[in-house]
C-alpha cells in the first residue's frame, strides 16, 4: 500500500510539473488517466479509495485541475451529487461554447485543460449517449403515430433538441421525470412548447407506485443507472417494464466497469459510480417473466465506455 501511495504522489508531482509547464496539456492528462487506472488495478477498492482521500486533495495539482470547470463541478458537487445536469451540458459543449460559462474565474489555461478533458473517453461516450436516444427518440415517432414517451432522470432533456420528432411535434405525449427541481425549470423553459411534460418525481417515488402513467411506446434512463445498486435497479426495471404498451421499448444505459476515464473520475473528479458489464446489464431483467420479453439486445458504444439494454416487451 505504501509502495502504491507514493507511486501515485510521484505520478502527481510528475503532471503537475508538465501542466505548469503549460505544454502538451492533452499528453499530460492521457499520461495521468493511463497512470490512475494502472493504480487502481494493482490494490483492493477500499485502499484506492483510501489512497486517493490521502493524497489527491492535498496535493497542489488539485487547484490546477480544478480549473476545468467539468472537474471543479464534479468535486464540488453544488447540487449535491457529480454528473448533474450542469455537468452534462458542459460535457456537450461545442467548440464554439468552450469557455462559455458565468463562472468568470475560467482562465484561458483551464479552458485549454477542458477542452482537452471533453477528450476523455467518457465524455465522448456521454456525447454519443444523447445522439442515440435522439436517433431513439426518431425511430420509435417513425414506426408509431404520435408516441407516448418517458424519461426517467431526464437532466435537462438536451437529446430533445437533436430530436426531429420532438421538434415537429410528432410525439404525443413526453413525460420528463426527475427529482431536481432545478432541472425540471430548464425543461420547462425550454421543451413545454414542444410538449413535454415535466414531472418531479424520484426513484423512490417510482418504487411506490407514486408515479401513476403507464402505457409508454419508449421508456428511457441516460445516466440513473450508474447510481443505482442491484435490488433498487432491477426493482426499478420491473416497474418501468409494467408501464410500457405491448411492443413498447426500454432502453438503459449504463457505465461499463474500468473504462478508460475510470481512474480519473474517481481520484480527481470525487465521481463515482455503479458500472456493469453485459451479464449485470441483461440481470437487471431477472424479475420478468421471459414470455413478457419479445426481444433484448445488450451492446457496447463504440468508445467501450457505456453498455445499453434496449428491451421490447412482447
Amino acid at each position: 500500500m505504501e509502495i502504491i501511495k507514493s507511486e501515485m504522489t510521484e505520478l502527481l508531482d510528475h503532471v503537475e510539473f508538465k501542466l505548469l509547464a503549460k505544454e502538451k496539456i492533452g499528453e499530460a492528462l492521457d499520461l495521468l488517466g493511463k497512470s490512475l487506472n494502472e493504480l487502481r488495478g494493482k490494490v483492493s477498492f477500499d485502499s484506492w479509495k483510501q489512497m486517493i482521500s490521502n493524497c489527491y486533495p492535498q496535493h497542489s495539482i488539485s487547484r490546477i485541475l480544478f480549473q476545468d470547470p467539468l472537474t471543479r463541478r464534479a468535486f464540488q458537487k453544488p447540487r449535491g451529487y457529480a454528473g448533474d445536469a450542469i455537468m452534462m451540458d458542459l460535457v456537450y459543449a461545442t467548440e464554439s461554447q468552450l469557455g462559455l460559462s458565468t463562472d468568470n474565474s475560467l482562465t484561458e489555461f483551464g479552458r485549454n485543460l477542458y477542452s482537452q478533458v471533453l477528450q476523455f473517453s467518457a465524455c465522448k461516450a456521454v456525447l454519443s449517449r444523447k445522439q442515440l436516444i435522439a436517433k431513439t427518440l426518431d425511430e420509435v415517432a417513425s414506426k408509431i403515430n404520435r408516441p407516448r414517451i418517458l424519461s426517467v432522470a431526464c437532466g435537462h432533456l438536451r437529446e430533445a433538441e437533436n430530436s426531429k420528432a420532438v421538434l415537429e411535434g410528432r410525439i404525443g405525449r413526453f413525460i420528463a421525470l426527475d427529482q431536481d427541481m432545478e432541472s425540471l425549470q430548464c425543461v420547462k423553459s425550454k421543451f413545454t412548447s414542444y410538449g413535454v411534460e415535466p414531472i418531479h418525481a424520484s426513484v423512490k417515488d417510482i418504487l411506490l407506485e407514486k408515479f401513476n402513467f403507464s402505457d409508454f411506446d419508449l421508456i428511457y434512463s441516460a445516466g440513473l443507472y450508474d447510481y443505482l445498486k442491484d435490488p433498487v435497479a432491477i426493482s426499478l426495471t420491473r416497474i418501468l417494464f409494467e408501464k410500457l404498451s405491448p411492443g413498447g421499448r426500454m432502453l438503459i444505459a449504463n457505465f461499463l466497469p474500468n473504462h478508460q476515464t475510470v481512474g480519473y473520475m474517481e481520484a480527481c473528479m470525487d465521481w463515482w459510480l455503479i458500472y456493469r458489464d453485459k451479464v449485470q446489464m441483461k440481470e437487471l431483467l431477472s424479475s420478468i417473466p421471459e414470455e413478457r420479453i419479445k426481444n433484448t439486445i445488450v451492446y457496447n458504444d463504440v468508445d467501450q465506455s457505456v453498455v445499453y439494454l434496449d428491451v421490447l416487451k412482447a
